[in-house]
């Protein structure tokens, strides 16, 4: 079973992110920065790992404030059907569906630190008309805990 997502002019973002993660935490101002500078795709946010109560993550995506939809996939459905392995893990879809990125947001498990911003410059080459670049970046963060209680 998919999911259908809203998409934008031009396409949507998935990001797979997580409530206890340090490297997703610190992507968190990169993803609002993004999903406002370019408003010509859809933004969501993916919570998906099964070893965070949903309680807990509810409080803490509601405190990191994202202006677009947080997706609870506890279950894993998501995970699998984009094969997300960990948080941060960006998607870059066209208005078709079809995935024109996949990887990190960043080059950086910690995102001040990061010398490549991949979601970014995907973003930018797709919102100009041209090819990505870079249609892979290597994902750095905390392991997506899949099944019952993230086994």
């Amino acid at each position: 079973k998919s999911v259908e997502l809203k998409s934008g002019q031009k396409g949507s973002v998935l990001i797979f992110m997580s409530a206890r993660c340090p490297c997703s935490d610190s992507h968190v101002p990169v993803v609002k920065k993004l999903s406002t500078e370019f408003p010509e795709f859809s933004f969501a946010v993916v919570h998906a790992n099964a070893d965070e109560p949903v309680e807990e993550a509810k409080t803490y995506f509601k405190e990191a404030a994202f202006l677009f939809p947080v997706i609870n996939d506890s279950e894993g459905k998501l995970s699998d059907q984009f094969k997300a392995l960990k948080t941060p893990h960006a998607f870059l879809l066209d208005a078709q569906g079809k995935i024109l990125y996949k990887g990190g947001v960043t080059s950086s498990n910690n995102a001040a630190r990061a010398d490549k911003h991949f979601l970014q410059d995907a973003l930018a080459e797709v919102n100009s008309g041209k090819t990505v670049t870079v249609a892979n970046g290597r994902t750095l963060g905390c392991v997506i805990a899949r099944g019952k209680n993230g086994k």
